[in-house]
């Protein structure tokens, strides 16, 4: 009888089972049940024959399937890590990226958030490896969020003030900031929690990272406000670490001295340098970061001209102990041996330094690179210069570091100086000091400033040359450079009316000036005014006089703002004295036009605006055409262009963003190109916003950067002011243009699709 019953208790059990799962198991009547491994077999499978999209489709659908029948799931997360930290991820960065990606959408999609706070920290290690920084902040702004939503605050500067964190750099402060966020997780049971020891360190790593992606964006003040914090959390009442937070308290202490050290801030570098290596617990992890600041600090005492005597031999040594030490990777190891190559230049034996940056270049290693690049352009050994320059160019854009290229075009410029093509080395002078400007590299703005005074000089631009050096000599008398670096930049002004021969050449005369875009379209929004945007660029080494003026729409011309930008407002009567603009341009340099017309104008026709050189002997013109403004549309980039390529500079597109919707920010954005590109965005005021090294839309691949906000879709989205937006975008092609030219769709999500708001062409 008992066997009866148990039978039939088993029997409405199995059908209670059967009723509860019966969707998911016939959803999974045709997948079969498949154990952690063959899982891992079918992914790699598909992986290895190139079908990584599809292998990373397969690991979805099966985590999708394991969560729905309620069981399984947790087995295969913990094995689809290891595949990624210690088997087929330790080697490829990228795969490992994906592979913790995917663990970390499945897990959010699941609501299994224990799980997807506890990859977090892989994941963001792995995207910036990888190379896919615009993933990684949307990872990041995830973290943020999810703070925020629990009433944490991650703005550092509305916690209450401890004094300057730097007495020679004020603006960073110190801040008292509760310990407790140190140990959040978001929206988790906290009786999952595990011990604090593991909280507390996997949520130090993500704070590092948060504070470096700051400093990507050039916002350096709040990347070192949280390199500072972080150092308080890990330290003890003496400053020395706490033993749980023994690595963060050294990765802080790293990385505020590779800043100082990068910003020219040497002196203040080697003393957090110092601090660290008189901290106790050396031998965490077999001595790692006692090896790695070691070399650290023979490097920036070799640049203060302060280093022992066996300065080679110490080198050698720290770097037979990293080679050694399982704890530190290959780059370590390499960037170990570029150190002695340093060592050995500085003691002026360089046939051997050059042996050793010869064999680590060859390897690719990138820092070898960079110094046998500035040892031969020093050394004017320049038949090699050029194509490794570029080559090095490229790989960082493959890489995605936007803000060290500016390293790179300093070196080019230097180059093309020496080489006697001041034309050329006028524009890649112009493009540093954007980049550094961008990026707020305010310690390097007056050297090149100099520079560009030298060059501008050297070609007979005396009133270009004075008004750099009065830049310069500005920003010197603000006190913040440090001592090295003034003495850099007074050097290279004293060098000024020495009466360098300007090199001639025999090229036409004639202005060179070009309009961008040739041919435009605006289309309005009904009841909104509108912006189009127009460029006047002069790409040639001289100073260009001339007049602007306009042909239909009544233009009325003035010059605003403190940058001295170009107006040209919608007017029924205009002024006289306003229809036309004498305009000079400066070498290597382009004016920004802004053209206003007020919702009441609705005037559709045509537009030219027309620049005349002062001898009459040159026009150019831009048209535009002003379309019947739309109805029934909210939102809508409003200008589309005609674009043609130079082969002086590239060219820039600028854009209009219009809502007449009361919201913050524009709606998600990506930009397309019909050949492969390389495409940056940038606010007017040279902020940096995103960079799609693809030129694919999405700015989850390598190389790509974010650093505005993101919808966390691998799309930009833009803040509004006023209801409106307006910036730029430089289109950098990977190959020749085709002869039809190379469109750029500047696509808008609206309902849910994505829709071209502005098809733009680049032409040959």
């Amino acid at each position: 009888m008992e066997s009866v019953i148990n039978k039939s208790l088993r029997i409405l059990f199995l059908f209670a089972v059967i009723s509860w799962m019966s969707g998911p198991l016939l959803a999974q009547a045709n997948h079969p049940r498949r154990s952690n491994q063959q899982v891992l077999d079918v992914i790699l499978e598909l992986k290895t024959a190139g079908k990584k999209k599809e292998a990373l489709q397969f690991l979805s659908d099966e985590l999708d399937r394991r969560a729905d029948l309620g069981g399984r799931y947790g087995g295969l997360y913990v094995d689809v890590w290891r595949e990624a930290q210690v088997r087929s991820g330790r080697v490829d960065a990228d795969w490992a990226a994906s592979l913790y990606n995917q663990l970390f959408v499945s897990c959010g999609k699941h609501e299994r958030l224990w799980e997807m706070n506890d990859v977090l920290g892989n994941l963001l290690s792995t995207l910036g490896s990888a190379g896919r920084h615009g993933r990684e902040k949307e990872v990041l702004e995830w973290w943020a969020q999810e703070q925020r939503a629990a009433g944490e605050r991650l703005d550092a500067s509305k916690y209450p003030d401890l004094g300057p964190a730097l007495p020679y750099l004020p603006e960073v402060r110190l801040r008292n900031i509760p310990e407790s966020i140190l140990y959040w997780r978001a929206n988790v049971d906290e009786r999952r929690g595990g011990n604090k020891v593991h909280l507390g360190q996997s949520n130090a790593h993500v704070f590092i990272k948060y504070a470096d992606h700051y400093d990507k964006a050039g916002r350096w003040v709040e990347s070192m406000e949280w390199h500072f914090q972080m150092l308080r959390w890990a330290s003890l009442e003496d400053g020395k670490p706490k033993w749980q937070l023994i690595q963060p308290w050294f990765s802080s202490i790293a990385s505020i001295a590779e800043w100082l050290s990068w910003h020219g801030f040497d002196e203040e570098a080697l003393a957090h340098i110092e601090r660290g290596l008189a901290a106790p617990m050396q031998q965490s992890y077999h001595g790692r970061c006692n090896i790695t600041m070691s070399l650290t600090r023979l490097n920036l005492l070799m640049s203060l001209n302060r280093s022992p005597k066996d300065v080679v031999e110490q080198a050698e040594d720290l770097a037979k102990k990293a080679a050694a030490n399982k704890h530190l990777g290959i780059g370590s190891h390499l960037w170990a041996r570029v150190v002695v190559a340093d060592a050995l230049l500085h003691t002026g034996r360089d046939t051997e330094a050059l042996a050793i940056l010869d064999e680590l270049a060859g390897t690719g290693f990138r820092s070898a690179r960079t110094k046998r690049l500035s040892y031969w352009i020093d050394h004017e050994i320049l038949e090699r210069v050029e194509e490794e320059l570029i080559s090095l160019l490229e790989d960082s854009r493959k890489a995605g570091n936007k803000s060290s290229e500016a390293w790179l075009y300093a070196k080019y410029a230097d180059f093309l100086e020496k080489a006697g093509r001041l034309d050329d080395a006028l524009a890649m002078r112009r493009e540093v000091l954007r980049l550094y400007k961008s990026f707020h590299h305010f310690t390097m703005i007056p050297i090149h400033l100099a520079k560009l005074a030298l060059l501008l000089e050297r070609m007979g631009d005396g009133q270009g040359a004075e008004a750099a050096t009065a830049e310069a000599r500005a920003l010197l008398v603000q006190g913040r450079l440090p001592e090295g670096r003034l003495k850099q930049v007074e050097s290279l002004l004293a060098n000024l009316g020495q009466n360098l021969a300007k090199v001639d050449d025999e090229e036409d005369k004639q202005a060179q000036v070009d309009f961008q875009p040739e041919r435009s379209v605006v289309i309005p929004i009904k009841g909104a005014s509108w912006t189009t945007l127009l460029t006047l660029t002069n790409p040639s080494g001289r100073v260009e006089l001339g007049t602007l003026s306009s042909r239909g729409m009544p233009l009325s011309f003035t010059i605003e703002g403190e940058g001295g930008e170009v107006v040209a407002r919608h007017a029924k009567k205009v002024e006289e004295g306003k229809a036309r603009l004498p305009l000079q341009l400066e070498p290597q340099t382009y004016e920004l036009i802004r053209i206003i017309a007020d919702p009441a104008a609705e005037q559709e026709g045509e537009l030219a605006l027309i620049w005349t050189s002062s001898d009459g002997n040159t026009s150019v013109e831009a048209q535009v055409h002003i379309d019947a403004a739309e109805k029934g549309v909210s939102s809508s980039v409003i200008q589309a262009g005609n674009y043609r390529a130079n082969p002086f500079y590239s060219v820039p597109m600028h854009f209009h963003y219009v809502s007449t919707e009361a919201v913050e920010q524009a709606m998600p954005m990506r930009f397309v190109a019909s050949e492969q590109a390389r495409v940056e965005v940038y606010a007017l005021d040279g902020t940096p916003l995103s960079v799609d090294a693809q030129g694919n839309g999405s700015l989850w691949d390598r190389g790509d950067e974010l650093f505005g906000a993101g919808d966390g879709k691998g799309n930009l989205r833009m803040p509004l002011e006023n209801g409106a937006v307006s910036f730029m975008v430089l289109v950098f092609p990977d190959a020749a243009l085709p002869e039809e030219g190379l469109t750029v769709n500047v696509e808008v999500q609206q309902g849910g699709q994505w829709v071209v708001n502005s098809q733009n062409r680049l032409m040959p």
